[in-house]
């Protein structure tokens, strides 16, 4: 009968909610974490249907370390965070990255300089039928020596259009 109900308890473990982010925007810092929830908040607040955390709610479960918990309560289709708490959150069960479509990396030049090995862990635990639709980066960071190689590895082909800003590196059109 033990052996019964700790199955159970097993199923109902893995049937629960879990977040579904449908837009990640992936930082290499909380502090960039909370000025893009701002201006989030600013967008999303006359369209409900886009659901997002606010800072304020961010900063409160931040400072219980249940931020597990906020993704689970708001279920929110634009989520924000860095690496390391996107893995964490992910083995602790409270993301799953199976509807994710478009992805974000802000200041991705810093994240690859300082956090390279957990921004490839955290792409290793994307599905692998996972067909990222839209890549959005600064201009900067495609001049970035790393990111030829990080987004030929992670992008379709027929998605690697960039247009770069003037009088960057490499003219006004990238081609990988």
């Amino acid at each position: 009968e033990g052996k019964g109900l700790a199955e159970d308890a097993s199923n109902a473990s893995t049937s629960e909610p879990k977040c579904r982010p449908k837009f990640l925007i992936i930082t290499p810092s909380r502090e960039l974490n909370m000025q893009i929830l701002r201006v989030l908040e600013d967008l999303t607040g006359d369209h409900p249907s886009i659901a997002s955390v606010r800072e304020e709610d961010h900063m409160t479960y931040n400072s219980r370390n249940a931020l597990n918990e906020m993704y689970l309560d708001f279920l929110p289709e634009v989520l924000v965070e860095t690496p390391k708490q996107l893995l964490l959150l992910h083995k602790q069960g409270a993301i799953t990255f199976d509807d994710l479509r478009y992805l974000m990396l802000d200041e991705v030049d810093m994240l690859v300089d300082t956090d390279k090995a957990r921004l490839n862990r955290l792409f290793d635990e994307f599905p692998k039928a996972f067909v990222i639709q839209k890549v959005l980066a600064s201009a900067s960071a495609l001049a970035h020596p790393e990111m030829k190689k990080f987004i030929s590895s992670n992008l379709r082909p027929e998605f690697r259009t960039y247009n770069l800003s003037e009088g960057t590196k490499g003219g006004t059109d990238l081609t990988l």
